[in-house]
């Protein structure tokens, strides 16, 4: 950063002895503070130094590089480089698979596994890469339902995250009324309810609340103090609104409906606004991300335990297991073969990139993500992305894999077919409520 900058020039003004070693095209870290400009204008700042350029790649097959040189021909500002392997060429090329959606596309990456470990791989030979937790949400619930071992690397998992776990608090209550332990976390949500009030409004309601039961639902009200009285019709009326789309299986919409109601207003009076946009672009991602998960509510909750009870285990020896982290966390790291879904526009470079045109430290992100491989590359661009309320919109390829000449990549499309969730049509569009339709409870607390 800045101040580290200075403070090394300062160290070295006095004897002009000093030596920089950095990579440019891989300066992913500027929301940390991080400056490219510190790395570039080192000649200007020191003038007469030597630069002496690194090109020579000890780790990935040629193929691999080549895709990489493609990717970085489009940046704007660098060092003017070109990675040479060292390593022979194989004569494989990286592998774009074209899939329908999310769902195939964790499908597929499963089955190219299985192919890797009858090619001698282990599954500590591999890694799936992901520009966000979210984007590995499907994947992560496909392999753990085929029992292949993983370990996550990237931080905090998916469903460990605070506001995630209020959101699994939330969708337990709508199937089990005396699940004692999402009720009292569901209920410290509201202004004015601590632990112990949410254990005597627990007592109180008989051990039991049936979120569908308009007497149970009137008699919780009656119990809030001032402070969370306001809130409750919002609630009310969200538990109300579930039980069709529980019917229809649209596990997406339950969570949206939640956030419209009441989460949102929440978040924004628990944390400052950029903080609470964040976790409310969390939940809506989850939501999109799960809306076509098998097996209705009682499915996905079954396989959010199922993940919980193997994530668990994270701490343990590493042993045979495959790798899942965000491209960020993976830097400095590599393995014999990397898995990348979500090679979409909107989804890598991410959406608030696309929207701020804001592509570079993207494209370096996407640069290191590709360069993590050693030996076999596979990249994954699905067709359609399914929104919360089961509906779909079409994707393109990512932008950075567009730059790419078509020579350099083995283009295959999956045929493997899933058929719709069950208990729903195919991306069913839902009926239900608009978020511009609820303002009113979205009011009551906000700060």
């Amino acid at each position: 950063n800045g101040l580290q900058a200075e403070f090394t020039d300062i160290l070295a003004a006095r004897h002009r002895n000093i030596m920089a070693v950095g990579d440019d095209f891989q300066c992913i870290y500027t929301w940390r503070g991080a400056q490219i400009e510190n790395i570039l204008d080192f000649p200007k700042r020191w003038e007469g130094c030597q630069i002496v350029k690194l090109e020579r790649n000890y780790r990935s097959v040629p193929g691999v590089l080549e895709v990489a040189n493609a990717v970085m021909k489009g940046v704007s500002q660098n060092f003017e480089k070109q990675l040479r392997p060292v390593r022979p060429d194989m004569g494989a090329r990286p592998i774009l698979y074209s899939v329908h959606d999310g769902r195939v596309q964790a499908a597929e990456i499963l089955n190219r596994i299985q192919v890797s470990r009858e090619s001698g791989y282990r599954y500590s030979d591999m890694a799936v890469l992901y520009r966000s937790h979210f984007q590995s949400i499907e994947i992560q619930m496909t392999l753990a339902r085929q029992g292949v071992p993983f370990r996550i690397t990237s931080g905090v998992g998916v469903f460990e995250q605070i506001h995630v776990k209020d959101v699994l608090a939330y969708l337990r209550l709508l199937l089990c009324p005396t699940d004692e332990l999402s009720f009292r976390r569901f209920a410290t949500l509201l202004p004015g309810v601590g632990e112990k009030t949410a254990l005597g409004l627990w007592t109180k309601m008989g051990r039991r609340f049936d979120c569908h039961d308009a007497a149970d639902r009137d008699k919780l009200g009656g119990l809030l103090g001032a402070k969370a009285k306001p809130v409750w019709p919002a609630l009310s009326q969200c538990f109300s609104c579930s039980a069709e789309h529980l019917e229809n299986s649209e596990i997406g919409a339950l969570v949206d409906d939640f956030l419209d109601f009441f989460y949102a207003a929440h978040l924004h009076r628990e944390w400052e606004d950029a903080d609470a946009d964040e976790r409310v672009a969390d939940v809506r991602e989850l939501a999109a991300q799960i809306a076509s998960t098998d097996g209705g509510l009682a499915g996905f909750l079954a396989d959010v335990a199922l993940y919980t009870n193997l994530d668990a285990r994270r701490n343990e020896p590493a042993g045979d297991r495959l790798t899942l982290s965000t491209v960020h966390q993976a830097k400095g790291m590599e393995w014999p073969v990397v898995f990348l879904p979500w090679c979409s526009q909107g989804m890598f470079p991410s959406a608030k990139a696309v929207e701020e045109n804001r592509f570079e430290e993207e494209r370096r992100l996407f640069y290191v993500a590709l360069t993590r491989a050693k030996d076999v590359l596979y990249l994954f661009s699905p067709s359609v992305r399914v929104l919360s309320d089961g509906g779909i919109v079409p994707v393109e390829p990512s932008m950075f894999v567009k730059a790419v000449p078509a020579e350099l990549l083995e283009a295959r499309r999956s045929t493997i077919y899933l058929p719709p969730p069950v208990g729903r049509s195919p991306y069913r569009r839902s009926d239900r409520q608009t978020a511009a339709e609820k303002p009113a409870f979205k009011t009551y607390w906000r700060r």
